[in-house]
């Protein structure tokens, strides 16, 4: 698998932080439009010709892992959308849900978004790389100051090395999650890095544009 490939690992392991698993799912016309309307499209991209990908199905992530595991039967989700973005060495990963109330937003947030997140999605990334028949070792993981885009607003970023056939492959995730209304968006953002070493500021300018874009896509409407 080259570098590439494995990033797509990244994406469904992190996925945690969009609704999903027991969650209802009662899709009406109106918030599935307003959903696919928000999220990112090639032409938001820095380079964007270099970039492949679009609108996908949004992907079930797991219900849990070991010891964290957010109780969401008792929501409802009524439109949802995703886009997924790929080029050598890095991917885009943008996803707008709508919940049936702000009160269900605010109950899938605190529940997500709290003690146990952090020690779970780097538990996802790493045995992501190794059902894959490759390995990963995160080297630090933990919150970043992002600027306030909506009611709620946290970004984590994992630092990371995986190995894929004797190969190092030092890399960097960005998830940024934004919360307003019932409206709950996820940015997930990965490149590699040419070395454990290296500066990651590069990556913030891109993040925090992206970001900007969906927040005022997605809360152009708060109702």
């Amino acid at each position: 698998m080259r570098a590439a490939g494995t990033l797509g690992l990244i994406a469904v392991s992190l996925a945690l932080a969009a609704p999903a698993g027991a969650i209802k799912a009662r899709i009406n016309a109106s918030d599935e439009a307003r959903a696919k309307s928000s999220v990112l499209r090639i032409s938001d991209l820095p380079g964007s010709s270099l970039w492949k990908g679009g609108q996908t199905a949004p992907k079930a992530p797991p219900d849990s892992c070991k010891g964290f595991s957010p109780k969401d039967s008792d929501l409802v989700v009524t439109g949802e959308a995703e886009s997924t973005f790929t080029m050598p060495g890095a991917m885009v990963q943008s996803d707008v849900s709508l919940l049936a109330n702000p009160r269900m937003a605010n109950l899938n947030w605190t529940r997500t978004f709290g003690p146990g997140f952090v020690r779970c999605i780097t538990t996802l990334l790493e045995d992501g790389f190794t059902r894959d028949s490759a390995s990963a070792r995160v080297l630090s993981a933990g919150t970043v100051p992002v600027q306030r885009l909506s009611t709620r607003t946290t970004e984590y970023r994992l630092l990371y090395e995986a190995t894929v056939h004797g190969t190092g492959i030092p890399g960097v995730t960005d998830l940024v999650a934004l919360q307003g209304g019932r409206t709950i968006v996820t940015l997930l953002v990965t490149s590699v890095l040419p070395s454990t070493s290296a500066d990651e500021s590069g990556v913030d300018g891109v993040v925090d544009d992206l970001a900007q874009v969906l927040a005022q896509r997605a809360f152009a409407q708060t109702a």
